[in-house]
Order: C-alpha cells, then sequence, then structure tokens
C-alpha cells in the first residue's frame, strides 16, 4: 500500500473498566474519523466522520458514552440581505440558533464558525439560559458515533469540555447558566449534570477524566519506544501504552501489539510486532448514526 501524502494523527481513550477504546483519526487537516476499539479481541468499528476540530475529553467507565469538544467552519458567510438586516435587527421569526447571529456584510475568504445540521431546529429549553451557539460546543455521543445526543454550546474558548464522574455523573467545565443542553435526545433522569464552573456545587473544578490516557510525553518507557521505533524508520509516533503484558502502540496511522516487548530488542521492535490496523487509506464518508446509538 502506498502511504497518504498527509500525516495520519490517531488519539486514543481507553475506558477505566471496560476492554474499550476510541481512536480519533485525524488526516488529511481537518478531517476526523471515530473508531471504537474492542481490547478484547481487537476488533474495530469504524463510525462517523466530521469536518472541523475535534477534541476528546472523556469517555465513560463502560465505554458506553463519549464527551468530545468540536469546533466547525462553515463557508466565508451569507451574503448581506435587506431580509437578513431586518430579522437582525428586529429579532423577527427565524432560526432560533441563528438569529442576532445573522452576518451584516459579507468579506471574501472569512471563515465563519458553522452550526451543525442536526442543531438548527432546537432552540433552548423554556426558561433555561439561552446561549447561542456558534460553532463551538460539548457534546456527548455513543462511540464510535459524533452524532450527539446533547449538545452544551460553549462561550468562545473560555468554557467547554467535560468529565464523568461515574457511570451518568458529568461535570461539565461550564457555570451554571451553561448546562442547559440543546438535546436531541431527551436526557433521562437518571443522568447529572454538574456545572464546574460554579463555587456553590460540591463539583465545582472537578474536571478529572475517568479514562485513560496513553503514556504521557515524557514517560522513560514511551521515550525508549519512540527511539526504538524511529531508529526502525517510523515517521510519525502516536501513542503507546501497555496492556497485560503487551505493548499497544500507533505510528504512522496504524497500531500495532507486541508481547513481551521487554524482551525484544529494540531494532526488531517493529518486525516482530503484529499490526492490529491500518488506518491510513481512509477517506471522508458520510454515514448516519443507526437508531441504537441514539439512546442514552
Amino acid at each position: 500500500m502506498r502511504p497518504p501524502d498527509h500525516r495520519v494523527r490517531l488519539d486514543v481513550l481507553f475506558a477505566a473498566r471496560a476492554p474499550v477504546a476510541v481512536v480519533l483519526r485525524r488526516g488529511p487537516r481537518l478531517h476526523f474519523h471515530l473508531v471504537l476499539w474492542n481490547l478484547a479481541d481487537h476488533s474495530f468499528a469504524h463510525g462517523q466522520w466530521m469536518k472541523g476540530t475535534i477534541e476528546l475529553c472523556d469517555l465513560s467507565p463502560d465505554g458506553g458514552k463519549l464527551i468530545y469538544w468540536a469546533r466547525q467552519w462553515g463557508s466565508a458567510g451569507r451574503r448581506w440581505r435587506p431580509e437578513n438586516e431586518a430579522q437582525r435587527r428586529g429579532g423577527g421569526d427565524g432560526d432560533p440558533l441563528l438569529r442576532d447571529r445573522l452576518p451584516t456584510r459579507y468579506r471574501k475568504g472569512r471563515r465563519v464558525a458553522k452550526v451543525p445540521r442536526y442543531m438548527r431546529h432546537l432552540a433552548p429549553a423554556p426558561g433555561g439560559a439561552r446561549r447561542f451557539n456558534e460553532g463551538i460546543w460539548t457534546a456527548i455521543s455513543t462511540p464510535p458515533w459524533f452524532s450527539a445526543l446533547a449538545i452544551w454550546p460553549c462561550f468562545g474558548h473560555w468554557t467547554g469540555r467535560g468529565a464523568f464522574v461515574g457511570g451518568k455523573t458529568v461535570v461539565l467545565n461550564e457555570p451554571r447558566d451553561g448546562i442547559v443542553p440543546k438535546a436531541n435526545v431527551p436526557i433521562p433522569r437518571s443522568w447529572r449534570i454538574h456545572p464546574g464552573l460554579d463555587p456553590q456545587d460540591r463539583h465545582y473544578r472537578h474536571m478529572e477524566i475517568s479514562a485513560e490516557w496513553p503514556w504521557p510525553a515524557g514517560a522513560e518507557d514511551r521515550e525508549a519506544v519512540e527511539r526504538a521505533l524511529a531508529a526502525s524508520g517510523v515517521r510519525w509516533f502516536e501513542f503507546a501504552t501497555e496492556r497485560d503484558g503487551a505493548l499497544l502502540f500507533g505510528c504512522d496511522g496504524q497500531i500495532f501489539r507486541l508481547r513481551d516487548w521487554r524482551a525484544v530488542p529494540p531494532e526488531a521492535m517493529l518486525d516482530r510486532a503484529e499490526r492490529l490496523i491500518d488506518l491510513r487509506d481512509l477517506s471522508f464518508t458520510l454515514k448516519a448514526a443507526p437508531p441504537e446509538a441514539m439512546r442514552w
């Protein structure tokens, strides 16, 4: 297989109490793809693609729900029209999420934030805080699908992201007036959403994620693996972690597994590793989430 001209980046989150992980593949540029990794048999389930900027925030302990942060860019914006200006000034009928945010002029080449299609018909909940979505949000979904069960628009880059505290308790990096969701599916009463920026809430600033990241940059084992793979001709090293005595690592858009890796000479690590999946030869594909992915 001829390697792609662009770099394929891989980010991984491991569930705390289940043999499940999610893989976020990026490339080219702002094309992101979500993959569910079953660590029991090392099978992979491909999910949706999204264009924009995506960050993995947390994976629930059972691996069933994912919190991610996203920002999407649209085209250069709509051209100015008198009816748009009248709607902007008078707050007339129209899309409640876009009202008062209609552009007043057109600037060639300007990128503007983009509201997802599945959010355009959703209005803020009655009596809740009125926060407009401007293309930056935190979402909860069922991996490997990006289609959101609920979305919390961010206040610019000052808020956003979240973490699981237990199986059905979520702490968002939002003040109390920012935890009113725009829900595609009503949130069950068994779920609890807490504002992490409210000093009066018991979960104030409790943003420690429940999922496990791979070895962080600077870890001694990670640096040793990275040096060994670089000597074997690897161009882009992504992650490495040890699970059940085997080394799992990603490089050059691929994921490998190596048993008894500490006894393998560094120069032979890549040759002796088992390649679990090759994510290089993929392209953006529109795919709808199945009905079971839209249930809490």
